[in-house]
């Protein structure tokens, strides 16, 4: 059972990180192109491509840089093993002055490796500025990222992004942890959003979209301005976290593959919401997020592993269901029992 509640608790309850490869024959860069900045800067973005197929003598990789809306190409020739530079690409291969957008690398052979990055720095002042954007290839691209290890304190501001790799928009929800104020926007096809972090309270940030995007973190250091990117992670739902409840007629548990921090329990028929949640709440000292009485009678709440166990076991409770993101109105959930 599902209300509007359960689409606004954001992040993954129990997950696993896993790290992102960086190697592929797909490759999709968020951001990259020439453009002036704030404060005097200007930016312009040096393309470093790399072979790792030493089975070819050259591979020759397709550039497709997308901005406004308008894509153009060029090609890039790099021997087996070697490292091709082409600075400033904007100006020096495609003969503009600014543009900022999404870059797509392809080589044709299908099982050749390349792997990239968009070194994107300041030209227009006396400080060195700048970060490198990693390249991901498509198949690492995620529905579910977490963007972790964002900075507001002393002096420090932090920003998301978000690409769409793809022909078609997509939607695309950012949402900071067990927050109440997901932004949601429509990515047009091969564009991308950036956006200021949500708070200090917000360090990491949950990215969900209808299909896989490049979501990715911009940190920039107080005192010298100088930002660093942050790549995304890969988030896993585990199911290892559950308790067997000590009784033998335990309410069931449903777990989400698409786990968002919370648990919604649900009470049998007849039993009130506002009586029995006051009751649960001093026998178990957890603090409800939502007293739910009309579509159903129950609460929603974050829940330990003790306190989920335990009030599998109350005799009012029907049922206790993991909070989970809602993508366009897609829903999937798995039952424990």
């Amino acid at each position: 059972m599902r209300t509007a509640a359960l689409a606004l608790l954001l992040l993954t309850l129990t997950a696993s990180a896993h790290a992102l490869d960086l190697a592929g024959r797909e490759l999709f860069i968020p951001i990259a192109g020439r453009t002036p900045g704030a404060a005097g800067t200007f930016w312009q973005t040096d393309l470093v491509i790399t072979s790792l197929s030493p089975e070819y003598v050259q591979l020759r990789v397709r550039v497709d840089f997308h901005a406004n809306g308008v894509k153009e190409s060029f090609d890039v020739d790099v021997m087996s093993g070697a490292t091709v530079v082409v600075e400033d690409f904007v100006r020096t291969k495609l003969g503009r002055e600014t543009g900022l957008g999404t870059m797509h690398l392809t080589v044709a052979q299908s099982d050749a490796q390349i792997k990239a990055e968009a070194v994107v720095h300041n030209v227009g002042g006396e400080e060195p500025l700048g970060q490198t954007v990693n390249a991901l290839p498509l198949e690492s691209l995620q529905t579910r990222s977490l963007i972790a290890g964002l900075l507001f304190t002393g002096g420090h501001r932090s920003n998301v992004g978000v690409a769409n790799p793809h022909d078609e928009p997509v939607q695309v929800q950012i949402a900071p942890p067990h927050g109440l104020r997901p932004r949601t926007i429509t990515l047009a096809p091969h564009a991308y959003v950036q956006m200021d972090a949500f708070s200090e309270e917000s360090p990491t940030v949950l990215v969900t979209a209808a299909k896989p995007v490049y979501a990715y973190g911009s940190v920039i250091r107080g005192g010298d301005g100088d930002p660093q990117f942050v790549l995304p992670v890969e988030i896993r739902a585990t199911s290892s976290f559950v308790l067997a409840p000590a009784c033998s007629s335990a309410a069931p548990l449903i777990l989400s593959d698409a786990p968002a921090p919370g648990w919604i329990v649900q009470y049998k028929d007849g039993v009130e919401s506002d009586i029995e949640t006051p009751r649960l709440v001093a026998k178990y000292g957890f603090t409800p997020h939502y007293v739910y009485s009309h579509a159903l009678e129950g609460f929603g709440s974050d829940l330990t592993h003790q306190q989920l166990a335990a009030i599998r076991c109350e005799p009012t409770v029907l049922r206790v269901e993991q909070n989970q993101w809602i993508v366009l109105g897609q829903t999937k959930a798995a039952a424990l029992k």
